[in-house]
């Protein structure tokens, strides 16, 4: 099982932000309830090229992409963690109130700007779901 709850110095500012746990998803862990059933939580696991998993983070935050995408309307969490045991390892988690709301998020002008600063920094991707059940 990988250790995604590591704290980078890179992240300066945003180091709570982008490199650690959320409490809130923690909370849902103990109490599901709380959250909407049509909620919609993602996680992607990112391999990034050899030595370039704080670049591709650093670039998304200069850019304001990921601000930007925080800002969008349904976007309740929009976090990166980074893997203590694969220095190439990045994990996306991310959770909108609703699936529609996660499809207009894909097609926002800045979602281009991350495909092409992922195409640069990014080897591989894969995409998972999460589900609430009652």
């Amino acid at each position: 099982m990988r250790d995604f709850n590591r704290k980078s110095t890179m992240c300066g500012e945003n180091a709570q932000k982008i490199c650690t746990f959320p409490s809130n998803v923690l909370q849902w862990r103990k109490n599901p309830e709380v959250f909407s059933m049509e909620e919609l939580i993602l996680y992607v696991k990112y391999q990034a090229k050899p030595g370039c998993r704080e670049t591709f983070v650093r670039q998304i935050v200069e850019k304001g992409i990921l601000t930007a995408i925080r800002q969008e309307p349904g976007c309740l969490a929009y976090d990166y963690y980074f893997s203590a045991q694969d220095e190439n390892e990045l994990l996306l988690i991310e959770r909108w109130q609703s699936a529609e709301h996660q499809r207009v998020h894909m097609q926002q002008p800045h979602m281009q700007q991350l495909r092409a600063i992922k195409e640069q920094y990014v080897d591989s991707t894969t995409l998972g779901k999460v589900r609430l059940e009652a």
